[in-house]
């Protein structure tokens, strides 16, 4: 990064807390695995102090990890940063979209400059005071903190007992924002799920990201593990019979 940041050519660096990571892939399978790689502990206080020394700006992603989901109201905030970031950029949860700037001469000049379906709306706006208000009294980034504790020791408990179907469980301690690797077909495993009654996301071929809504309690966490086993289970009788097909031939 030191050798490949200049301030004629870069002027800003864009970092993400996404958590949906392939942390044994390599970079050049990005398009192929959908790789979203978690940074090591310490990394992004350098990238920040590199931005520091050669005057260019940190912009955080927050758009996915804003408002809650990772047990902090903002993801970046599990990254104990000594100083401020430049810019964070927001939506989704929010119900609007927007940026928040820490050096107030980034702020554009003009009403409007920064305008879209999601981005200054007065009335998205609106709904984003309802949501803030909604997370603040309610306590739900402390609750979803505690749930996504549970949440990681249930799915850790699980996978000692699957481990052919559920593998690198990642996101201890950012709240219910959590991934695993599954040699399994994703497809396959999504599909089993929604049959289930469970709607739950992929990253690339061979993760599973959890991304529940704020409103997602404690009581919730057993029917979705439970919903794992029995998958992992019916899909375990469907390979033993492929495997038992194949050897008769």
């Amino acid at each position: 990064m030191k050798a490949a940041q200049s301030p004629a050519t870069i002027s800003a660096l864009v970092n993400r807390p996404a958590i949906g990571n392939l942390p044994s892939q390599k970079w050049l399978n990005l398009l192929r695995d959908g790789l979203i790689r978690a940074a090591l502990p310490g990394c992004t206080q350098g990238l920040q102090a590199i931005t520091k020394a050669r005057g260019t700006y940190l912009i955080v992603d927050d758009v996915q990890t804003g408002f809650g989901g990772t047990g902090k109201f903002w993801g970046h905030e599990n990254w104990n940063l000594s100083a401020h970031v430049d810019i964070v950029i927001f939506s989704k949860k929010a119900q609007t979209e927007g940026c928040f700037f820490s050096d107030n001469s980034l702020r554009p000049d003009k009403a409007y400059r920064q305008f879209s379906t999601w981005m200054g709306d007065a009335a998205r706006v609106i709904m984003c005071n309802a949501v803030i208000d909604e997370i603040l009294s309610e306590k739900i980034v402390e609750k979803t903190a505690r749930v996504g504790e549970l949440l990681h020791e249930r799915l850790t408990a699980l996978a000692t007992r699957y481990i052919e179907f559920i593998q690198n469980i990642r996101g201890k301690a950012k709240g219910t924002y959590l991934a695993f690797d599954t040699p399994t077909p994703v497809r396959t495993l999504l599909k089993e799920m929604r049959n289930l009654g469970f709607n739950i996301g992929s990253c690339g071929v061979s993760t599973i990201r959890l991304r529940p809504m704020l409103r997602f309690r404690e009581e919730h966490i057993s029917p979705l593990i439970e919903a794992f086993e029995k998958a992992f289970t019916n899909l375990g009788k469907v390979t033993s019979l492929y495997e038992h097909t194949h050897i008769a031939f």
